[in-house]
């Protein structure tokens, strides 16, 4: 499976494939006002902690959206979140939750 993000000047769109898959969005970037990523901790017997990387949108109105999760790096999902920004023309702000940027 794959996750392609388009970007463009109007729209953040996530197309998972090869099958269709019920996380495929679009999100205006109008009602786009930061970006920022997480780090997740799961704690399971056999393997003990695991850690993921998400990388988030924070709406206008407050709401907040999934953009990629279960990402195993971490450089990765800081990257896309700085790329995108870069082009849509976004300053980096702190948001409540993000992890840091640096490790």
């Amino acid at each position: 499976n794959y996750t392609t993000i388009e970007v463009n000047r109007n729209f953040i769109s996530l197309i998972h494939g090869p099958l269709p898959w019920w996380g495929n969005n679009s999100l205006k970037v109008d009602d786009l006002d930061q970006l920022y990523c997480k780090m997740n901790r799961s704690h399971s017997s056999k393997h003990g902690v695991r850690e993921s990387f998400s990388l988030h949108a924070l709406l206008k109105n407050g709401a907040r959206m999934d953009l990629l999760t279960d990402q195993t790096d971490r450089d990765f999902v800081l990257y896309v979140e700085y790329a995108i920004e870069e082009f849509l023309g976004i300053k980096d702000r702190p948001v409540s939750g993000e992890m840091p940027k640096t490790a």
